[in-house]
């Protein structure tokens, strides 16, 4: 009984974390000049950047400060607000789908894994999101509710993916990745904005938007959106009874004193919605945020900036589990040159994040309600040599949390640069996941059975160290490739054991430890004035090892279900008279645990502008299945997603 209680434990466990508690639950890119005092035109609004001036942009996600993308001696991609909004997405995870090297699979109707170099889950926790600076991550279980972040999408400027650490600049949890997404300076939207769609499984959508100079040098918009979306079917063609419709709102202002060398913002969103259920009352949504930042440029070499967020979440799923949070965050950094060639960083966080929890069901945290805090610093310093056509970058994060204590999380960083067409870089990194509530509070299990699964009050830091190396050129005018090799070596990582205790039968330990190794690579090519493709492939391997005796009879299978591989193909062709066509395919890999078959799906877009202030498209995705399955255990209530299209019509003035 011993052995074979575990597994059908096991089975509901996994169902806990992939479907039950967590689903219910700088420089800018714009086209027009950013000193032009007046709004850009439509026409500009869209304007595709060039090859050449995407490898120019500059990107903050790994030093925070601007470097110019192709320099940059990271891991990293760039999703501008235009290919974004080619892609066709309706939502930021599946804009995040043809970033190069992550792995996104959607789970059901609202509900996604989205990972960098492996470990996906829909929980999953090694993966820090921000939006403009404001943190997404949830202390609940270390990962990103995706089904409550969301904007209005034609206002991002862009997405910054940082793939391997970023603990050094960002803190704990900044562990396999970083990503970054930043939205239009509103003096970069002004005018008027109205869009609506509808589809077959979008039933309905629609988002306002609008822009306006409220003095000499202060801008801002205001946001409205709200979208319904239908339920999914299963394997066996039922419905899931599960859909999901949401509001959103907001607004973002933005200052900047050319005398006084100041900038700031001040911009927030407030959201409230549903997601149904088949047996039980809808699982209710709700939340808001207000986010500021001021920035003092003391001269030509340094600049100050100091940056503070609220943020209030609140989700209840009856029979399940519900929770409030309120999160208080303070950030300052400083930019300086000193001795004409070191570039220093050096700054400081604080954060408090209070929640507190429900019981609704066999789903519990003990105690129920907690404060959670973050005090930190960091420093970082870029030097130059060789006429500045190499570089050595060291960095450290001090962290203290109230779960773990003192986390020390050091970088070296070195690059060469032969020639402005060429970057040669590579990295050792040190980087940590504090644990989360669900680490250290779980409690599931009711009185009849017991509690089942607890978390670990003792738990420790997961602990990861990372060797990468990469290499971006641009050997000629219509190409670009970019390739980074990594090997991540984890250890203290989640494990499930055995309880020594009466009346619990399984308890979360630190007793798993484990080795990646992969790479990615990203080709773009010009290939004409009008057509350009991009290309993207990612290679992924892992072994995990138990600690001697270890009796987590998973293996830790259940902390991350990754495809071996996966490829992206991207086509944009601007055609005569306005029209566009997008075409986007991607190759996923099978997934081991549970086992998910290999597939390879397409999109497409066909969109046009009559004149510059309309816009109509079409979008189909999934086109080449009836349906399949991207994720989660298999069996006739697993939900699979469906060939989709949707109609989508937006006026700008």
């Amino acid at each position: 009984m011993r052995r074979t209680l575990p597994h059908t434990v096991f089975t509901i466990v996994a169902r806990l974390q992939v479907a039950a508690l967590f689903p219910i639950g700088a420089a800018t890119s714009q086209a027009a000049d950013a000193t032009t005092p007046n709004p850009p035109s439509a026409v500009n609004y869209l304007k595709r950047l060039s090859l050449e001036e995407l490898l120019k942009i500059e990107v903050t996600s790994v030093s925070r400060r601007p470097e110019p993308f192709a320099a940059t001696a990271s891991a990293i991609s760039v999703l501008t607000g235009d290919e974004i909004r080619r892609t066709g997405a309706l939502t930021l995870a599946d804009a995040l789908r043809f970033s190069s090297g992550l792995q996104v699979a959607r789970i059901d109707d609202r509900t996604w894994g989205v990972a960098s170099r492996g470990f996906n889950l829909n929980a999953s926790n090694k993966l820090l999101v921000m939006m403009d600076g404001r943190s997404l991550y949830t202390p609940l279980f270390a990962g990103v509710f995706w089904d409550v972040q969301d904007t209005e999408l034609a206002d991002l400027d862009r997405i910054e993916v940082v793939r391997g650490p970023g603990a050094t600049m960002w803190g704990a949890n900044a562990v396999n990745g970083v990503i970054s997404i930043d939205t239009k300076n509103a003096r970069d939207t002004q005018g008027t904005l109205i869009s609506a769609g509808a589809g077959n499984e979008e039933r309905q959508f629609s988002s306002f938007r609008h822009g306006l100079r409220v003095t000499d040098g202060v801008f801002a918009r205001v946001y409205a959106k709200q979208f319904y979306r239908d339920d999914l079917r299963t394997a066996t063609h039922v419905d899931t009874q599960n859909d999901w419709q949401m509001w959103q709102g907001g607004f973002r202002m933005d200052g900047e004193h050319l005398v006084a060398a100041n900038d700031w913002t001040l911009q927030g969103d407030l959201y409230h919605g549903f997601i149904g259920s088949p047996a039980r009352l809808n699982t209710r949504l709700a939340g808001g945020n207000l986010l500021g930042r001021f920035e003092h440029r003391f001269d030509a070499d340094t600049f100050g900036q100091l940056r503070a967020y609220y943020d209030r979440v609140e989700r209840f799923a009856p029979g399940q589990f519900g929770e409030r949070r309120n999160t208080y965050d303070i950030d300052a950094q400083l930019n300086t040159i000193v001795a004409s060639r070191h570039h220093v960083v050096v700054g400081g966080t604080g954060r408090s994040s209070a929640d507190r929890t429900l019981a609704t069901g066999s789903i519990r945290f003990s105690p129920p309600d907690r404060r959670m805090e973050v005090a930190s610093g960091f420093v970082q310093d870029e030097i130059l040599f060789d006429q500045n056509r190499a570089g050595l970058t060291l960095g450290a994060k001090f962290e203290h949390n109230t779960t773990t204590g003192f986390e020390f999380q050091p970088a070296v960083r070195a690059a060469w640069w032969p020639n402005p067409n060429h970057t040669l870089w590579a990295a050792i990194s040190r980087a940590a996941r504090t644990p989360s509530r669900f680490d250290d509070d779980l409690r599931f299990g009711n009185a009849t059975t017991g509690i089942i699964v607890r978390g670990d009050p003792n738990f420790l830091a997961e602990r990861l160290t990372a060797y990468e190396v990469g290499y971006r050129t641009h050997p000629a005018e219509k190409w670009s490739f970019d390739v980074s090799l990594f090997f991540n070596d984890y250890d203290r990582l989640r494990s499930q054991e055995f309880a020594r205790e009466p009346g619990v039968l399984l308890v979360l330990r630190n007793q798993l430890n484990a080795q990646t190794h992969g790479g990615e690579v990203s080709v773009m090519s010009q290939l004409t004035e009008h057509w350009r493709v991009r290309a993207t492939y990612a290679r992924f391997d892992k072994r995990l090892t138990p600690d001697p005796g270890s009796t987590d009879p998973t293996r830790g299978s259940q902390e991350g279900n990754d495809p071996r591989h996966h490829a992206t193909l991207v086509s944009s062709w601007d055609l005569p008279r306005g029209w566009e066509f997008d075409a986007m395919a991607r190759s996923i890999g099978a997934l081991p645990s549970p086992a998910v078959p290999a597939y390879t799906e397409l999109d497409l877009r066909l969109g046009w502008r009559p004149t510059p202030a309309w816009e109509l498209s079409v979008t189909g995705q999934n086109l080449l299945d009836r349906q399949h399955r991207e994720f989660g255990p298999t069996g006739a209530a697993t939900v699979e997603l469906p060939r989709s299209y949707y109609l989508k019509v937006t006026w700008r003035h």
